[in-house]
C-alpha cells in the first residue's frame, strides 16, 4: 500500500533508495558532484531542510529524474 510523504522526505529516500541501486557511496556521489561529503549526507538527513533543487541535481548524477505527480484528494 503507498504512502504519502512530504515531498522533502520523499526525494531524500528517492536518492537513498537510487544510491544503494548504483551501489555509490556519498563520497563517490560527492565527487560526481564536486562537493564535500558532508553535503551529501546533508542531503540524505531527514532532519536537515535541503533545497529540492540540491537533491534533483544529485539524483541526476546518478542518473535519475525526478517527476511529481499531483492528484485529487480522496474525501473520506
Amino acid at each position: 500500500m503507498p504512502i504519502t510523504l512530504p515531498l522533502l522526505y520523499a526525494m531524500k529516500a528517492a536518492l537513498y533508495l537510487a544510491l544503494r541501486e548504483a551501489r555509490l557511496t556519498q563520497s563517490a556521489l560527492a565527487a560526481k558532484l564536486g562537493s564535500d561529503e558532508k553535503e551529501v549526507r546533508r542531503l540524505l538527513d531527514p532532519a536537515h531542510a535541503s533545497r529540492i533543487s540540491a537533491i534533483e541535481a544529485a539524483l541526476r548524477a546518478i542518473g535519475k529524474r525526478v517527476q511529481v505527480v499531483v492528484e485529487d484528494a480522496e474525501s473520506r
